[in-house]
């Protein structure tokens, strides 16, 4: 599920909020708003919670009532003014303090149902946001693996699109800060990956044919960017099998050329042993005008027979 940073929320202008304590906790996640006038709501709770409540039975034990709150993960406390209190209590506030909880007060003029909907707004838009990026960043990978370096082209575009670093990498040329991993996800088998804090980044690692695509950033991937590396990782899957099949068929090629008998090839090339050469071709045909090699196309790609040393 999507979560709000604190700081969004309580910029809406429409809502009112005051931050009274804990304003270095602003960029906390929320997930939902939670109202409770329960002395101990803890039970009812699962985290990234903004607790809403008017204080109907204010709790004998503050200390221990945000205690509880913070042990549970709720993100921060919404305290209505009105009915029950004019203000918010003094105590409540020396204790969220104390405990880093961010307190907020919601003012009589804002309902708590307006904060619950503007929080579902909020979570809307980033769904959307999201969305479109998953769509935009699909299409842009699909453009750069048909590019003409379209493994490199992959990871670049997957680089851009997430404002990370990101690397094919083989497990015994692998960098030493992530050798251990990469080599424990290529080892594998079945579905796997890893994610690690290494120094200041935060790493993942996911396994592509025999190499390993490791994506660094200063921050963790969100579910919707890790939905992008999933279709960059099957891009790159199909790149490197068709690479490996292209190995393989021009390997196959290149003994059936120097098995073949070619009638005159000694006295075009001289006497043997000869080798396999491959390459691209630049030209839309490829003529064997004589004294160079006999060719052989595969769209632009070719391999030519030559002697030794040339």
């Amino acid at each position: 599920m999507h979560t709000v940073p604190l700081r969004e929320l309580v910029a809406r202008a429409d809502l009112g909020l005051t931050v009274l304590c804990g304003s270095s906790g602003l960029d906390r996640p929320v997930r939902w708003a939670h109202v409770s006038e329960l002395a101990d709501p803890t039970p009812y709770l699962v985290g990234e919670e903004l607790l809403l409540t008017a204080g109907v039975r204010f709790p004998g034990d503050v200390p221990g009532y945000v205690a509880g709150l913070v042990s549970s993960g709720v993100s921060a406390i919404g305290f209505g003014v009105e009915p029950e209190f004019r203000e918010v209590p003094s105590p409540l506030v020396e204790a969220c303090a104390q405990q880093g909880m961010p307190l907020l007060a919601v003012p009589p003029s804002t309902p708590f149902l307006a904060v619950s909907q503007a929080l579902g707004a909020l979570l809307a838009e980033i769904a959307v946001r999201e969305q479109r990026m998953l769509a935009d960043s699909q299409r842009a990978l699909t453009r750069a693996a048909t590019r003409v370096r379209p493994v490199e082209s992959v990871l670049t575009t997957l680089a851009v699109v997430l404002g990370c670093r990101a690397d094919l990498v083989e497990p015994a040329s692998a960098p030493d800060d992530v050798a251990s991993l990469v080599d424990r996800v290529a080892s594998g088998t079945g579905p796997r990956s890893a994610s690690a804090q290494v120094g200041d980044e935060h790493v993942t690692l996911d396994p592509v044919e025999s190499s390993v695509l490791v994506v660094r950033r200063a921050s963790p991937l969100s579910p919707a960017e890790r939905a992008v590396v999933t279709v960059a990782l099957a891009l790159l899957g199909l790149l490197r099998r068709d690479v490996e099949s292209e190995r393989g068929r021009l390997a196959r090629l290149a003994a059936s050329l120097l098995r073949a008998e070619v009638p005159g090839l000694a006295g075009v090339l001289g006497p043997g042993p000869y080798r396999v050469v491959a390459g691209e071709s630049r030209r839309t045909t490829t003529c064997w005008p004589g004294g160079t090699g006999r060719w052989c196309r595969g769209g632009r790609r070719v391999l030519a027979l030559v002697r030794p040393g040339w």
